[in-house]
């Protein structure tokens, strides 16, 4: 027999999301570092701690991706920096091999490729910032954004910003550059979303977010179906 119920829950989280892509891995933070839609968990660093709000991180202690990210993606977090002097760097693309990657310099986010590449937009201080970047394989284009404003462009013909098979790396550097904050989720997509579909991407509420939403309405949905499958 169909679950009703479950198929009107289900509808209604698409009704929330309904100008959003699914994401691929959610990673909410609340306590605990699973994946709402059930893949690996996330890494800590032994340096990082976790409250119900997310992960706090020392510099070079932040948070570890093992899981295969192809030529397409989207990324997105939430995190607050404590220190903004110089580069901090918020994502690595190849593991520490390499200096490229999405830094915090001087305030404004970095993507750095062949060097230094200041976006134009101040990162709000004592407070959380939303950063975005995407790549499509197929033009290898990619782009980033600071709390939904546009602010690089760059024609990847060289795969810097192709992650390596071993996954992606948050707040964690090969050497000196960075910096200690809170991150409060981090959300995969296995496509380049469109910059429509970024902005859309902003909460529609503040508590709780359109991501915990989504999620605690997916738990829901699996919670019904295995009792179902008790029966």
């Amino acid at each position: 027999m169909i679950n009703k119920t479950a198929i009107a829950l289900t509808l209604s989280l698409l009704a929330i999301g309904s100008h959003a892509a699914t994401p691929s891995h959610l990673y909410l933070l609340n306590g605990n570092l699973r994946d709402a839609m059930g893949g690996a968990d996330l890494i800590a660093s032994p340096g990082a701690s976790l409250d119900a709000s997310g992960v706090s991180y020392q510099a070079n202690q932040g948070l570890s991706f093992a899981g295969a990210l192809g030529g397409s993606y989207t990324i997105d977090f939430s995190y607050e920096a404590y220190e903004l002097s110089g580069y901090r760097r918020l994502l690595d693309f190849k593991q520490g091999a390499t200096d490229n990657g999405l830094y915090s310099r001087d305030g404004v986010l970095n993507l750095y490729v062949f060097g230094s590449n200041p976006g134009p937009t101040s990162f709000n201080t004592h407070e959380f910032n939303r950063v975005t970047i995407s790549r499509d394989a197929s033009s290898q284009q990619v782009y980033t954004y600071l709390n939904g404003q546009l602010q690089h462009s760059f024609l990847d013909t060289g795969n810097q910003a192709v992650f390596v098979d071993a996954g992606a790396r948050f707040f964690i550097d090969d050497g000196g550059e960075a910096g200690a904050g809170k991150v409060d989720y981090i959300a995969f997509y296995d496509q380049a979303l469109s910059s429509a579909e970024i902005a859309s991407l902003t909460p529609a509420v503040p508590e709780p977010s359109g991501y915990a939403l989504m999620a605690a309405g997916l738990l829901a949905v699996g919670a019904m179906a295995r009792r179902r499958s008790t029966r």
